[in-house]
């Protein structure tokens, strides 16, 4: 960086992790280069005080979205769960990382979680800059001063920002039934949380039924949220049923964001739950683009084979504390949503 850097993330906890991202972001300032960051109030909870202290500069400038409070009780359920970097208007990163030594290890040794994450050149960085400053302005009510930089020449194909908030409609999710709709090929899809609306259930049950190859790539065993794979499983026999292809990741816990619908990706920070859909910031990178598809093809491909398809006759004959677990904690899931 030798200007700006924006930096807005959702998970941020002390440790060799957050350590070497604020040495970074130090040695930048002292270079003189202006630092904005966003933290969501919750996701930055587990950040100490010497930390956020160490990040008290002339050129870091830091900003916290709905730190919680007894006074803010109404906006505690709604997060920033956007994830993202963007250097001197040119280059920017989103996906589904996070700040915290259970992500990554600072070690040769394999991170316990599984993510991805990408990294885009161009015009479409400039959106993503106009995005952040909006964001900034809503929270510091500060405007924020970017210059537009110059595009890079890009591939063939077509890049684009897709931003999602709170009570609004939600682009990413529409997207995603559209492109579903018009399948032909496949629709692989990649997420943390499976918790979907009966919209997107539909889309993903009618794809299938069409012969699309339709396949859910979702975390195994290893996880953070146990009760939210329980819930979410209360849907495998209908879409099983209906021809999809189910996947539990088996090494490490499966937390990336992605889909692909024939020659179409997204990937950001958007998990497929009713929580991101409705009470979220998220944001995604939707990319159209053979060649790129192609890439995202063979990282789904990778993952397939390390995880242990689930098959409707296998399925049936699960235990009942496994039916009684699923049922429980979906109806408790619903109870939340509603």
């Amino acid at each position: 960086a030798s200007h700006y850097v924006l930096l807005e993330m959702y998970l941020v906890e002390s440790g060799a992790t957050t350590t070497a991202v604020i040495d970074t972001l130090l040695a930048a300032a002292e270079r003189g280069v202006r630092i904005y960051i966003i933290f969501d109030g919750v996701g930055s909870r587990q950040l100490n005080h010497a930390d956020r202290g160490r990040l008290q500069h002339p050129h870091i400038e830091l900003a916290y979205y709905h730190p919680v409070r007894p006074s803010t009780i109404r906006n505690w359920l709604v997060r920033d769960h956007r994830k993202l970097l963007l250097v001197d208007g040119h280059v920017g990163f989103s996906g589904g990382m996070g700040f915290s030594d259970g992500i990554d290890t600072g070690t040769e040794q394999p991170s316990p979680w599984h993510d991805t994450v990408v990294q885009f050149k161009g015009s479409v960085v400039n959106d993503w800059q106009m995005m952040f400053a909006a964001h900034w302005q809503d929270i510091t009510h500060i405007k924020l001063h970017l210059d537009a930089q110059p595009a890079h020449a890009g591939g063939n194909g077509h890049v684009r920002l897709v931003a999602s908030q709170p009570a609004r409609l939600n682009p990413i999710y529409g997207h995603l039934r559209q492109r579903a709709g018009l399948a032909s090929r496949c629709l692989w899809i990649a997420t943390a949380y499976f918790l979907p609306s009966w919209r997107l259930r539909r889309a993903i049950r009618a794809a299938a039924a069409r012969g699309v190859d339709v396949r859910l790539l979702l975390p195994g065993t290893i996880t953070d949220h146990p009760a939210v794979r329980y819930a979410s499983q209360r849907f495998y026999a209908g879409l099983l049923d209906a021809g999809a292809r189910i996947y539990e990741y088996q090494p490490t816990f499966q937390h990336a964001k992605v889909t692909l619908v024939d020659d179409w990706v997204s990937i950001g920070s958007s998990n497929f739950d009713r929580w991101s859909m409705a009470r979220n910031l998220e944001v995604n990178l939707e990319v159209e683009q053979p060649d790129f598809s192609a890439d995202v093809a063979a990282m789904f491909d990778s993952d397939f084979a390390n995880s242990v398809e689930i098959t409707l006759d296998n399925w049936a004959q699960r235990p009942l504390l496994q039916r009684w677990k699923e049922r429980a904690w979906g109806v408790l899931e619903s109870w939340l949503d509603k």
